[in-house]
């Protein structure tokens, strides 16, 4: 028997019409128009439709795998140049401020093309803009963003897409139930606006809203310099109370940290102090220095910047309880003034008393307060998976100084022994001459293919914002450094995630973009995990274990996403030790992205 033909390739679709005049019902679209006229009123028609038919938009817009059984969506459609008309619309539509909002439900079937929605427009002195996000969704509320389209009205019109997530990779559940956040609220910002949707538990009614996005890079740009130079200086001053993780301490304790982040049934974690009596103290002293009250003053004024007082925005996120996620999209399609990096995590949520006489409380921080999503580049891998049909590889890179004293090296020796014992591959092999060889090679093409992490522990360097090293030797010697040149540019064909245990790799100049971020997300990496700023050297080399022990599924079998392995770490230290090391670290982009193979990432959807 002949194999069956695949079902014809379907795309989204925004056609555009001339209005019925006088029209009581549906349809309110007449004659569709190929191109639209400036002042005039029109009914856009949204929905699925076979591939090749005529469209406003054009580039990748193939609707791609979708479920047999059909996946139901919600649409939330944004302008603030185009005015929305309900009478000439099938969907509810909105003003919020300087801005037009319409949303509607629409099934996307199986095959076939789905019904469409009726949106009426009246353009202006120019064309305009639509924002048209698109999530899947649940019966209970719950949203997953799958894909967004940016559409230019003026002809011939034009759409960028963010292919966000494999159709089957939405809507996933988490593996354990203490992994669940009470609140997920995802904040998208667009043009000085920002598109708020939230979740609060499973049976409650999303809640969405756009409201106004007065940040700017200029006034960002202090407040970010400010709290990571705070923090490298309480680094400086308290490395030792960092450093205290004994290791055989920390594999002995690691089991019991299952279940640890009660969500208190659906009130926020309970976080348990289970710190022995000598890391108490040691934190007590940090929380009473200057050091610690700079920082969080820093960290609060960051927060009161992006988020001032009496804002809608800022209302939202002081209510949330404690273990909520919050994922900020704020990218190069965002418009002008776009930050390419936000320390979210280093935002401090009170008002600091800096007499000194109330303590700060750690836990307002947003890294140890809040699961916290980041995506600063436009997607580049829809799925969520990173293994495929072969098992994938994890590549360490390692720091190869060999002094006595050498405290990078030291560690670099550990870690070594602990990933060639979970029999992944180090380098640079020390049997094989030509030590920096080895690793140009094997950051221009890793291999064994697939490899889908590249983990990197090195110094980092920056002459200025525009020429960064990795230095893997004790010397500055050219033996010992990659310099930014001897960085390839070629695609990563296994598109993996990147781990730059160095300081300062997730550090950027507001006004410009990370420079070692940049060059490896041109290269198609799906996430960057690296650090704020300069983070002691056993710290570093103990989060680095305590991150992979939960993203390879070391700590259990289940799969666990990048983002709640880096919050589980961070999480682990603070519980267990009154460590406050995991603020040291972010991640940006996927925070849903599995060491696990696609079968493993949709069995998460039952």
């Amino acid at each position: 028997p002949q194999p069956a033909a695949a079902p014809p390739r379907r795309d989204f679709s925004v056609t555009a019409h001339e209005p019925l005049v006088g029209a009581a019902a549906a349809p309110r679209a007449g004659v569709e128009v190929g191109s639209l006229q400036r002042g005039s009123d029109y009914v856009l028609r949204l929905g699925v439709s076979l591939a090749g038919k005529k469209s406003l938009l054009s580039g990748n817009v193939s609707v791609g795998d979708v479920p047999p059984q059909g996946m139901q969506t919600r649409w939330f459609v944004t302008a603030a140049d185009v005015e929305f008309l309900p009478a000439l619309s099938s969907c509810k539509v909105e003003k919020k401020g300087r801005f037009w909002l319409a949303s509607f439900d629409l099934k996307v079937p199986g095959e076939g093309e789905s019904q469409v929605e009726e949106l009426g427009i009246r353009t202006g002195a120019a064309l305009g803009t639509v924002k048209v996000d698109i999530y899947a969704a649940r019966g209970n509320g719950v949203l997953d963003l799958y894909r967004q389209l940016t559409v230019d009205l003026a002809e011939p019109a034009k759409v960028q897409d963010d292919i966000c997530t494999a159709a089957g990779h939405t809507l996933l559940h988490t593996t354990h139930e203490w992994t669940t956040p009470p609140v997920h609220a995802q904040v998208i910002v667009w043009k000085g606006s920002a598109h708020i949707t939230m979740l609060r538990g499973a049976e409650v009614k999303d809640y969405s809203d756009t409201i106004d996005w007065p940040v700017t890079v200029a006034q960002l740009a202090n407040p970010i310099d400010t709290v990571r130079a705070k923090l490298d200086l309480l680094r400086e001053n308290w490395s030792a109370y960092f450093n205290a993780i004994d290791v055989d301490d920390m594999k002995q304790r690691l089991p019991s940290h299952a279940g640890v982040l009660d969500d208190g049934g659906g009130n926020g974690w309970q976080l348990p102090e289970l710190a022995d009596a000598a890391h108490r103290d040691a934190y007590d002293d940090v929380l009473r220095s200057k050091e610690m009250r700079a920082f969080a003053q820093a960290g609060y004024r960051l927060y009161n910047t992006c988020f001032p007082e009496g804002t809608a925005l800022r209302t939202m996120l002081d209510e949330l309880p404690a273990g909520s996620r919050v994922d900020f999209q704020w990218t190069e399609k965002s418009g002008a003034g776009m930050v390419p990096h936000v320390p979210w995590a280093l935002m401090y949520g009170k008002l600091v008393d800096v007499t000194g006489k109330e303590p700060v409380d750690p836990e307002a921080f947003f890294g140890l307060r809040l699961r916290v999503g980041s995506q600063a580049w436009s997607g580049r891998n829809p799925s969520r998976a990173l293994v495929g049909a072969k098992p994938a590889q994890s590549m360490n890179i390692l720091y190869w100084g060999d002094k006595p004293k050498d405290e990078v090296g030291i560690e670099a020796r550990w870690q070594s022994q602990e990933f060639a014992g979970w029999g992944q591959k180090v380098l640079p092999d020390a049997a094989q001459a030509d030590r920096k060889g080895q690793v140009v090679s094997a950051i221009d093409e890793p291999v064994p293919a697939p490899v889908g992490v590249i983990y990197l522990f090195c110094h980092y360097g920056a002459q200025n914002d525009n020429d960064v090293s990795l230095r893997f030797g004790d010397s500055a010697q050219p033996a010992d450094v990659l310099s930014q040149d001897e960085l390839s540019a070629r695609k990563l064909l296994d598109t993996p995630l990147l781990f730059a245990n160095a300081c300062g790799t997730a550090e950027a100049d507001p006004f410009t973009a990370g420079v070692l971020e940049s060059i490896f997300f041109d290269r198609g990496v799906r996430a960057f995990v690296g650090t704020e700023t300069r983070v002691p050297v056993q710290l570093a080399s103990r989060f680095a274990w305590l991150f992979f022990q939960f993203f390879y599924r070391r700590f259990d079998a289940k799969p666990m996403s990048a983002g709640e392995a880096l919050v589980q770490a961070r999480m682990f230290l603070w519980t267990q030790y009154r460590n406050m090391g995991g603020l040291f670290y972010s991640l940006v982009n996927q925070y849903d992205l599995y060491f696990a193979s696609h079968e493993e990432v949709v069995a998460l959807r039952q």
